[in-house]
């Protein structure tokens, strides 16, 4: 009944077929398969390190954006905070010159 499902002919011994897996983690392939790919394909196993240190390039090159955007991050937050705070000192010693009463709500400050 089996052999009818699958279109074999009567009378024939299913294939046997064998599996081999491998797994490796990293970038880049075990010697031995790349040995595999070179025979099968002359100049692949260089393209495949070709490929490795570009894309190391890439990523050291991100990695440099990433710390210069947070270290001009931070850079500019200081300088606004100084500002903010030095534009503050400055209006209030601007109303105080002229006479102007500086006084801070307290429901301004903290809410009660």
């Amino acid at each position: 009944m089996q052999r009818v499902l699958t279109g074999e002919p009567a009378g024939t011994q299913p294939a046997k077929t064998k599996v081999r897996v491998a797994r490796y983690s990293g970038p880049l392939p075990p010697p031995s398969l790349l040995q595999d790919y070179e025979d099968i394909l002359p100049g692949s196993a260089e393209r495949i390190f070709n490929q490795f240190e570009k894309q190391g390039g890439h990523r050291r090159k991100l990695e440099n954006r990433v710390v210069w955007y947070n270290v001009f991050s931070g850079t500019v937050g200081q300088v606004m905070g100084f500002l903010l705070f030095g534009g503050g000192i400055a209006g209030s010693i601007f109303l105080l010159y002229n006479d102007k009463a500086v006084t801070v709500k307290s429901r301004f400050l903290c809410k009660s």
